[in-house]
């Protein structure tokens, strides 16, 4: 049933909006309500949630590509699309460093270009500890990716000093964080 909203073309009215006429399929989106939630979902979500090696750990969007980079660090793997990397970590076996795994995205991403119904897990199963991943705000070459370090959990409660994005759990009232070691300057 559509509501009297939904023949109207969607823009987003905030500030510097990438895309503001995503989504342009009005037939996809039975309400305004939903267009709005799919924009903001898609758009300007920042913050996305991948199961990794048995533990939920949140990728932040890097503020300068506007990509969700994949927590094994890999360059094709990253995705303007938060769901889309959930897709990538969802799928049965990881696929290695080199490959993009599932499709790429485009420019003009739009909402049918998910990769399907990827069900199946690699093992990667919700376990009891949530960590937080963000990525450096530097170059994202692969030579650099390659060279960083691979980042430690930490503990929130024993580590309240450590330098990182912390994330607090509902999960077990748990608190974690990775933090990736400082780079000498």
């Amino acid at each position: 049933m559509a509501t009297a909203n939904s023949g109207k073309i969607w823009r987003c009215e905030i500030f510097g909006c990438n895309d503001p006429f995503f989504p342009r399929g009005s037939e996809r989106h039975a309400t305004y309500a939903e267009k709005r939630r799919s924009h903001h979902e898609n758009v300007h979500s920042q913050q996305t949630t991948v199961n990794w090696d048995g533990s939920k750990v949140a990728v932040r969007r890097d503020s300068h590509t506007g990509l969700f980079y994949c927590p094994c660090r890999a360059p094709k793997h990253a995705r303007r699309n938060g769901r889309h990397l959930r897709a990538i970590c969802r799928l049965k076996t990881h696929p290695p460093r080199g490959k993009t795994g599932g499709l790429e995205d485009t420019e003009d991403e739009d909402e049918d270009g998910d990769e399907g119904d990827m069900s199946g897990h690699n093992g990667r199963a919700s376990g009891d500890e949530d960590t937080s991943y963000e990525p450096d705000e530097g170059d994202h070459s692969e030579e650099d990716v390659n060279s960083r370090p691979t980042p430690r959990v930490v503990s929130q409660r024993t580590a309240p000093h450590a330098v990182g994005q912390y994330t607090s759990s509902r999960i077990l009232g748990q608190h974690a964080a990775v933090v990736w070691p400082q780079r000498p300057r």
